[in-house]
């Protein structure tokens, strides 16, 4: 596992090593071109939803906050923009009543191993067709802003008005811009 604060400023151990797949998750910077070039079999993410809705930071809370009935996991290549890049595997889940953001949390970690094995295997077997995401409503992008009226409210998928109080808060902040 290598974690770079600064993964720009900070690959030369990675490249030097030469790797056939790099994978990420949760990593939250734009990988640098010598990195997606260097491995044999590409660079690819896991990330937490549906690709291409939900696309950034925190979108298992906003499954949650938005009142979604699904959310899933879904692999891709890496590119020089964040979650953006061709689909290759997605697993649907279900959310039922009684989840909560801890609940599905586990549940997509449990169904992202399973992805990422299919998707390793895939790429290693040339079995894949990458496909390009849909282009989405880049305001509906979770900001900061918003991520943090969240953690402040220390929403949990139960309580209604910690829920319509940070989708205020998400409105106001996209109203400013």
């Amino acid at each position: 596992v290598f974690q770079p604060i600064k993964i720009r400023d900070d690959n030369e151990w990675l490249v030097e090593k030469k790797p056939d797949l790099i994978i990420t998750c949760a990593y939250g910077q734009i990988i640098p071109s010598i990195l997606l070039d260097t491995p044999k079999y590409k660079a690819i993410n896991v990330h937490a939803s549906l690709l291409p809705k939900l696309r950034g930071g925190a979108p298992i809370h906003w499954a949650i906050i938005n009142g979604e009935k699904e959310t899933g996991i879904t692999t891709f290549l890496l590119n020089h923009e964040i979650d953006k890049g061709a689909i290759i595997g997605q697993q649907r889940m279900p959310i039922l009543p009684e989840d909560n953001i801890g609940s599905m949390y586990d549940k997509l970690m449990a169904a992202g191993c399973d992805l990422v094995v299919d998707t390793v295997n895939r790429i290693a077997s040339g079995d894949y067709t990458p496909i390009e995401q849909d282009n989405i409503d880049e305001s509906t992008r979770v900001t900061q802003r918003a991520l943090l009226a969240l953690l402040a409210h220390g929403i949990d998928g139960n309580h209604q008005s910690q829920m319509e109080d940070a989708k205020k808060e998400l409105e106001l902040h996209l109203i400013r811009k």
